[in-house]
């Protein structure tokens, strides 16, 4: 079985791609020689990323929630073609 994570089609990319920000971790230690600072820096960066992924993520549940209640409401008048099948499989 895979360790792949399937994420739903509305969850956001991340922002912060490798090939925009191309430090590789093993350097971090290197530019932020010093333990305590490192530390500190890297706790300021994970708040400041953590903000910014959820207000992502959070904006893109409520887009989705928004085209799920449009889905309903043209099902319910008898408008509603889903866009594909879901397919489900046994893991176990």
């Amino acid at each position: 079985m895979s360790d792949e994570k399937i994420m739903p089609e509305w969850w956001p990319t991340n922002p912060y791609s490798e090939t925009i920000f191309p430090m590789p971790r093993e350097k971090y230690g290197e530019i932020v020689p010093d333990p305590k600072t490192r530390t500190a820096l890297s706790g300021m960066l994970g708040r400041e990323f953590w903000d910014i992924a959820s207000r992502a993520i959070w904006e893109a549940y409520l887009d989705q929630q928004d085209n799920l209640a449009e889905q309903l409401a043209a099902a319910e008048a008898g408008n509603y073609k889903p866009k594909m099948l879901l397919k489900f499989h046994r893991t176990t």
